[in-house]
């Protein structure tokens, strides 16, 4: 099987997870309150980390459907370290 759709078909699971995450954010928007700040940090990290090897792979319709996940984690972060209790 060709690798860069092992890795489209993974991030879109991503994306659809975190679409997921997004509807309950925006229900109810206490429940950013329930995210570790250090888990959300490194799960932002990794996306990072995995979007730059995906750039450098050349798979950049995968990178495409990275971004939406990065940038959710990034905001998820921003938001516990703001907010921190």
């Amino acid at each position: 099987m060709n690798t860069e759709l092992l890795f489209s078909i993974a991030n879109l699971l991503y994306l659809v997870g975190t679409i997921f995450l997004i509807k309950r954010v925006i229900k109810n928007r206490d429940s950013l309150k329930d995210f570790d700040q250090y888990g959300s940090l490194i799960n932002f990290i990794g996306m990072v980390i995995n979007i730059m090897a995906l750039i450098g792979l050349g798979y950049y319709i995968t990178v495409m459907i990275s971004i939406p996940t990065m940038l959710f984690w990034m905001l998820v972060s921003i938001y516990s370290f703001k907010n921190r209790r």
